[in-house]
């Protein structure tokens, strides 16, 4: 089901970065996108491992002529941007926001 092998965007990898220390990177570095279908794609942060809390941040789909963030926080909070490179630049920005929020929020249990 998930396709990795689209790049939709330069800003973002499809798999983890090469890198012998991922702690270093920035989340901008870190961020891969798995592809769920043919317009939506996971955004992770590839520092952390699969399954663990803080790996799945939300979900990114292109949708008319725009993109729609969904990120993962108390509550699902969806976001459009007019782009894929706005939406993750959102992510990065707010990352510290919404994993307080989803560490404690009603959807905790999801991590």
């Amino acid at each position: 089901m998930i396709d990795a092998s689209v790049r939709p965007v330069p800003s973002a990898a499809t798999s983890a970065p090469d890198s012998t220390s991922p702690a270093a990177l920035t989340l901008e570095q870190a961020l891969v996108l798995n592809r769920v279908t043919t317009t939506a794609w996971q955004v992770c942060d590839s520092r952390r491992e699969p399954h663990s809390p803080g790996h799945l941040l939300g979900f990114v789909e292109n949708v008319g002529d725009g993109v729609e963030l969904m990120q993962l926080g108390d509550k699902f909070i969806w976001t459009r941007f007019p782009d894929m490179n706005a939406a993750l630049a959102h992510v990065c920005a707010t990352a510290r926001a919404t994993e307080d929020e989803r560490a404690s929020g009603e959807l905790a249990w999801l991590i």
